[in-house]
């Protein structure tokens, strides 16, 4: 290959928005570097291998109309893959737990009592009557839904919610992104919701992907991005150690302010749209148990004294013969690595989990046969006041850099956004508009 030659793009990134757009821009013929940090591709969507089968490090599942994600299944030819999937959601408060799956489950959620649920109803009803949620994204979300509904359905029904999300700027969070959620989420039919998995786990997408790109477009795994060069405020490269890789184009898919260090020499204006673009953490536990705990899939903590705030039984969304025992993720989200949670060491947060896990099941150390832990101080965006006039565009001011990632989706991160974004990343660089 000649070095000297520049590339079409240079991919920062290896996670699956690196890999869409790697791989849209290797079946376009252009020339392409993607660089990774880790040794591995796959970000967070990355799995653990064990000798039978895969799982994902941080939970993972997908919807029926995931176009971006199923247009790459049917390309790689991995449609008997998918698999459909009943998925319960609940909610625990106080010992007990309550199905979220129905309105009829909604009508038996005692702690509202009959005139918090009716509000409760009313307020999902008007939210789902609203065309424009981003007309309220300057409004913070607490004020907005106690005047809709009253302060008890709030305290005793959303705030446990967004306080396990969102810590301690749980009261800063928009308005606009909690109407577009529960529009999302809320369009249920009678019997609950039908979600998508692999039967592999995810791992069979990421591998088939790689496989793809790795024959398109060259693969560095293991190096650090030093910086992304300009030339008259335009992208000219990446400096990868001692050395100038020349290129058109630019996609970097990491954290914004990640990128903020890597591009000193872009405007000010720039540099600090990407600073107010801000990133939660997260604290993912897989634990392998000898008993199941729950027949709910999706499970929301709302007792503040426990030490995560959601809990999936993985099984109850798709169990393989292959597992052996209930697998189940445990997660808690953090704000920044100075939380006392996060400064745990995994020993001392299993201690910390298990015994959460006694308090609402009985479970003891010894019915855990294995587990993992995995952590992240960049696994989400804050859906802050503000997030949807300060969201990056794909194509940002600079000319040549795009940047692709979870803090370009809304209202939540999933499989699919990852790919649509680094597709529409890859597109533009081939100068089209939007993604295909």
């Amino acid at each position: 290959m000649n070095r000297s030659q520049p590339y079409d793009a240079i991919i920062v990134g290896g996670g699956l928005t690196g890999l869409g757009a790697a791989y849209r821009l290797g079946r376009g013929n252009k020339r392409v570097l993607l660089l990774e940090r880790s040794q591995s591709l796959g970000g967070l969507a990355s799995c653990y291998a064990f000798d039978k089968f895969s799982i994902e490090r941080y939970y993972h599942h997908a919807f029926f109309d995931d176009e971006a994600l199923f247009q790459t299944i049917r390309e790689l030819g991995l449609e008997d893959e998918v698999t459909s999937c009943p998925a319960s959601t609940g909610y625990l408060v106080d010992g007990k737990i309550y199905g979220l799956d129905t309105p009829v489950d909604l009508l038996r959620f005692r702690p509202l009592g009959i005139w918090g649920i009716i509000r409760l109803g009313l307020l999902v009803l008007k939210i789902k009557s609203i065309r424009d949620e981003e007309a309220y994204d300057e409004v913070p979300l607490k004020p907005w839904v106690i005047k809709h509904a009253g302060e008890r359905v709030y305290e005793t029904f959303f705030a446990p919610l967004l306080r396990a999300k969102f810590g301690r700027l749980a009261e800063e969070i928009s308005a606009a992104w909690f109407i577009a959620r529960i529009k999302l989420r809320s369009n249920r039919g009678v019997k609950g919701e039908k979600l998508v998995y692999m039967r592999s786990s995810f791992q069979r997408l990421h591998d088939a992907l790689a496989r793809e790109v790795n024959k398109m477009v060259e693969v560095r795994c293991g190096v650090e991005v030093e910086g992304i060069e300009l030339e008259e405020g335009r992208v000219s490269g990446v400096r990868v150690g001692e050395e100038l890789e020349q290129a058109s184009a630019v996609i970097s898919t990491v954290a914004p302010r990640i990128l903020r260090g890597l591009v000193p020499g872009a405007s000010q204006e720039f540099l600090e749209g990407l600073h107010r673009v801000a990133y939660q953490g997260t604290i993912c536990m897989t634990l392998a148990l000898r008993k199941s705990l729950t027949s709910i899939y999706w499970l929301n903590i709302g007792d503040k004294e426990i030490p995560f705030g959601l809990l999936l039984e993985h099984n109850n969304l798709y169990d393989n013969p292959a597992y052996g025992h209930r697998l189940v993720y445990l997660a808690s989200y953090v704000q920044d690595s100075g939380e006392p949670l996060w400064q745990l060491t995994d020993k001392e947060l299993l201690e910390r989990y298990v015994d959460g896990l006694g308090k609402l099941f009985g479970v003891t150390g010894a019915d855990v046969e294995w587990w993992r832990v995995s952590r992240t101080l960049y696994s989400a965006p804050l859906y802050r006041t503000g997030f949807l006039r300060d969201r990056l565009p794909v194509k940002s001011m600079v000319p040549g850099l795009y940047t692709a990632g979870m803090f370009n989706s809304y209202p939540e991160r999933s499989i699919n956004d990852s790919l649509r974004l680094g597709f529409e990343a890859a597109n533009l660089v081939m100068g089209k508009e939007e993604a295909e």
